[in-house]
């Protein structure tokens, strides 16, 4: 009961406190309410506009400031984003771009600049980065697909550079620098018909410069249209701009054409500009290799590798100059190291599968090749080589597969169809191979090789009148061909006339003598060991094609002509040259076989005719003499038997 009275009672205070407690609270507010009404309206009536007016004034002052400045700071960044641009230093452009982008983040124009910048220094992702988020601010406008399909195409995706490259053009179809850089793509895609469709485009809506006539000029020359790229050349040097440029594609042009020495001209006017220009030194090292002039060639290469010590295209020639000097060692370590730098280049793979041909090394040659052929499936020379190797390897059928294709790429390659004639030949199918001749005379009719084949197979059916009529006017074109002068030295001693055939024999190997450069100094390293099986079949001139001379065959066939007329110990010594050269040179040995048992060195003579039948068992010629010489020292034994009995 007390504690429910004292509860109470609690309750009762604590209600009446709460009570007093809000009426004041309601006073108060009510008195606080009003006041600060009375004040609002008071100031409302006398104070209010001038402070507001006052307050408006100092925001407007302090807005025109902040504008004042900003504007400042654009025009400021204007200005010295201009400056850079008339200098063309392209870190100075980002830098005030950058600045210019920081105030207006959306500024079209700014970010073209900026990428082309980014473009010039080869920072190719913030150049593309750049120009996605322009393009996609503006995809109406043609600069920023332009600019995005250049930098694609520096960055060697160049079927994305063209597809933006032919929006560019869509939008803005007069934008010679779209048509320019598709140009660029197409000719790297080895699409020149393209390219140089473009190139016209881009010269008829102008302005034209030196630069595009060189770049069709180039493209011309893949098309082997070299008048027009003559015209282009000269047009280019009317603007007297990029004569460097300008001389160095033209020694390319003349380079492809075969004349080395006025390459050599034109591309010492480029090195009197840019003495510095590896590109110069290469192709001039290329003509000079075609000259027959290493050390000169050698030297330019040296320079270039200093200038670029990892060009792969410069250590791939000069694997290619030791490939010519038989150098075998230093061919196939700059070969390698060629193939090290890029190892899905074709043109060093292709290089080291020919060392390994004359290194008669057919296995290693075809796996080359073939790995060429996998990169690029339709490359003529790949096709026109492995047709060699296989026709080298007696595999007839699938080297007449590989030219066939190869003649399809390039149907007037005239070397091709001397190959495949050859191959026909070996098929024993004489009047396809025939075919292929005349018509290799009809694309070139001043080829002195092509007239040089036809009458070696002329000699080959014993039509020897008509083999004579083709040497001779292939020595009409070029009086200095010594595989003209061995073929037709070959014909003369199939007509009997050996004085005349030495004759031929005796200046083809004046004008191109066996020296040290065609001893094998290598055969000591493992690596370019040299498989001494030789090959002796097929036409002397696809010998040529392939850089070499079969100088055991000419010595072997002028032995013979000595042997002819019995001057023995010259045919020796012409037979021990064929042999030193290809140990199994089996013609050579069935001669000297003979020589030897007709100057009555017996033991010899059977040695070599033994050799000889291991090569070639069913050769009846050969069984005879063997049969002969066994019968002779059958006689010398009987003869010693009886002296011995008498004795």
């Amino acid at each position: 009961m007390k504690s429910f009275l004292n509860r109470v009672h609690k309750e009762t205070i604590n209600k009446s406190f709460n009570i007093n407690i809000s009426n004041t609270k309601t006073k108060l507010c009510r008195s606080a309410f009003w006041t600060c009404g009375l004040s609002k309206t008071i100031y409302s009536n006398r104070t209010i506009p001038e402070e507001k007016e006052e307050k408006e004034k100092i925001k407007s002052s302090f807005n025109l400031k902040r504008q004042f400045q900003r504007l400042k700071i654009i025009n400021l960044a204007k200005f010295n984003l201009f400056k850079a641009q008339f200098f063309e230093d392209d870190k100075q452009i980002i830098l005030w771009c950058t600045k210019l982008l920081d105030v207006n983040p959306d500024s079209y124009n700014t970010l073209c600049d900026r990428a082309e910048s980014f473009r010039e220094l080869k920072n190719y992702e913030n150049a593309i980065y750049d120009l996605d988020h322009a393009v996609i601010l503006k995809p109406y406008k043609a600069r920023a697909w332009c600019l995005r399909g250049i930098v694609k195409s520096l960055q060697k995706s160049y079927v994305d550079a063209i597809c933006d490259l032919d929006k560019a053009i869509e939008i803005n179809p007069k934008s010679s620098l779209a048509y320019k850089w598709r140009a660029y793509c197409y000719y790297m895609m080895k699409c020149f018909e393209e390219a140089l469709t473009d190139l016209n485009i881009a010269i008829k809506i102008g302005p034209a410069d030196a630069f595009t006539f060189i770049n069709r000029a180039d493209v011309n020359r893949e098309l082997k249209m070299y008048e027009n790229s003559k015209k282009d050349i000269e047009m280019a040097f009317k603007f007297k701009t990029d004569r460097a440029l300008a001389y160095g594609t033209r020694g390319v042009i003349h380079l492809d054409n075969g004349r080395y020495q006025e390459a050599v001209r034109d591309l010492n006017k480029t090195l009197e500009f840019q003495p510095n220009n590896a590109i110069a030194l290469r192709n001039r090292s290329g003509a000079y290799r075609m000259l027959m002039l290493p050390d000169e060639a050698l030297e330019d290469l040296e320079k270039a590798c200093l200038l670029e010590p990892d060009s792969d295209y410069q250590h791939g020639l000069r694997g290619a100059i030791y490939l010519d000097m038989r150098r075998w060692s230093e061919a196939m370590k700059s070969l390698n190291k060629a193939l090290d730098y890029y190892p899905a280049k074709v043109s060093p793979i292709g290089n080291r599968a020919e060392l390994y041909v004359k290194l008669r090394r057919y296995d290693e040659a075809l796996i080359d090749v073939n790995r060429a052929l996998e990169l690029e499936p339709d490359n003529a020379v790949a096709l026109q080589q492995i047709s060699d190797i296989y026709r080298r390897l007696r595999k007839y059928k699938e080297a007449l597969n590989f030219a066939d294709r190869a003649l399809i790429i390039e149907p007037l390659n005239v070397n091709t169809l001397l190959l495949r004639a050859d191959i026909y030949y070996l098929m024993k199918r004489p009047q396809d191979a025939l075919l292929d001749l005349d018509r290799a005379i009809k694309i070139a009719p001043k080829n002195s090789y092509a007239y040089c084949s036809r009458g070696e197979l002329y000699c080959k059916l014993h039509r020897y009148d008509d083999a004579l009529t083709d040497l001779n006017k292939a020595l009409k074109i070029k009086a200095t061909n010594v595989y003209v002068l061995e073929n037709r030295g070959n014909v003369y001693r199939k007509l009997e006339r050996f004085h005349d055939a030495l004759l031929d024999f005796n200046k083809s190997l004046e004008l191109e003598p066996l020296n040290s450069s065609y001893v094998d100094s290598d055969d000591h390293d493992p690596n370019v060991k040299r498989n001494h099986r030789g090959y002796d079949e097929g036409f002397i001139v696809t010998q040529q094609m392939q850089g070499e001379r079969n100088f055991a065959s000419v010595f072997s066939k002028r032995g013979e002509t000595y042997l002819k007329l019995d001057k023995y110990e010259e045919a020796l010594n012409d037979f021990n040259k064929a042999l030193e050269l290809q140990n199994e040179h089996y013609y050579s040995l069935k001669k000297r076989a003979y020589i030897y048992w007709k100057l009555n060195k017996l033991d010899s003579a059977l040695n070599d005719i033994n050799k000889f039948l291991e090569l070639k068992p069913n050769y009846l010629s050969g069984i005879r003499l063997r049969d002969n010489i066994l019968q002779d020292i059958q006689r010398i034994d009987e003869r010693l038997l009886t002296r011995l009995s008498i004795i």
